[in-house]
């Protein structure tokens, strides 16, 4: 679990509460707000599972849940950036539209959550808003499936169904917007199931866990990255057949060199 804040302008890590005092003081030496970090340090506090988590990687979960780490607010901040065009679309809604709608699913004793942007009441539309620095060719795969899984989870509580998907890429330059596939429900059901899964599998043993490589390995924290860069070598070594005895993951960690991490 998250057991505190690494401030990059004190190179110090300060708990939660200390964080959030030091900002509220005015005095603080970062450029974020108590209102900004407040805000950022609430959207990763819980326990539950995410749609968000469904979509990335099954071992970030499983360490954040089991290993105590420090949070970066310029990490926060990747996850968080979004929320300002959220507050703002959410503030031009009108009776037609639900915006910030949250939504829960309790499937295999987890409670998976989620919130969805905007939906269309009228045309019977879920759009999801996405900021991007550059817009991309087509939808992401993990942006696709979270609106399938948005989809499933409004329609398992309410009657009318939703006819279209859509994904709005927001930059600098402006607005993309994309039309996203429906998935088969139970494709879906059978998706979440699999995914909790996982989770529940690499619980029991931090060593099986399923690791999904990629640019979002960057945002993990540092001691969840060093955790997923022993779990890799002490595979490795098991393959290899060199040592009778294979080291413990805090081992490994002892023996690594600095800033090495699981996509090095």
């Amino acid at each position: 679990m998250i057991k505190g804040i690494m401030c990059n302008k004190r190179k110090n890590v300060f708990t939660v509460k200390e964080c959030l005092t030091c900002a509220e003081s005015g005095d603080n030496p970062c450029d974020y707000t108590a209102s900004i970090l407040r805000s950022m340090i609430k959207e990763r506090m819980d326990e539950d599972i995410h749609v968000t988590d469904l979509t990335v990687c099954p071992r970030q979960k499983v360490l954040k849940r089991q290993i105590d780490y420090l949070e970066k607010p310029e990490n926060l901040f990747f996850k968080f950036r979004g929320t300002g065009l959220h507050l703002a679309v959410e503030f031009h809604s009108n009776k037609n539209l639900l915006t910030e709608y949250d939504v829960q699913l309790l499937l295999h004793n987890e409670k998976i959550v989620g919130r969805i942007d905007e939906i269309d009441i009228k045309n019977k539309i879920l759009r999801d808003y996405k900021t991007t620095s550059e817009f991309p060719y087509h939808p992401y795969e993990a942006h696709k499936k979270q609106v399938n899984l948005y989809k499933y989870m409004y329609e398992k509580t309410h009657s009318d169904n939703i006819k279209r998907l859509e994904l709005i890429y927001i930059s600098m330059r402006g607005v993309k917007r994309f039309q996203v596939d429906i998935e088969n429900s139970t494709e879906i059901k059978n998706f979440i199931i699999d995914r909790i899964k996982a989770i529940h599998e690499g619980s029991k043993d931090i060593s099986n866990s399923i690791a999904e490589f990629g640019p979002l390995c960057a945002y993990c924290p540092e001691e969840v990255k060093r955790y997923c860069r022993a779990i890799e070598i002490r595979k490795h070594l098991e393959t290899m057949k060199k040592t009778k005895k294979l080291p413990d993951l805090e081992e490994i960690i002892a023996s690594m060199p600095e800033n090495t991490y699981a996509m090095d």
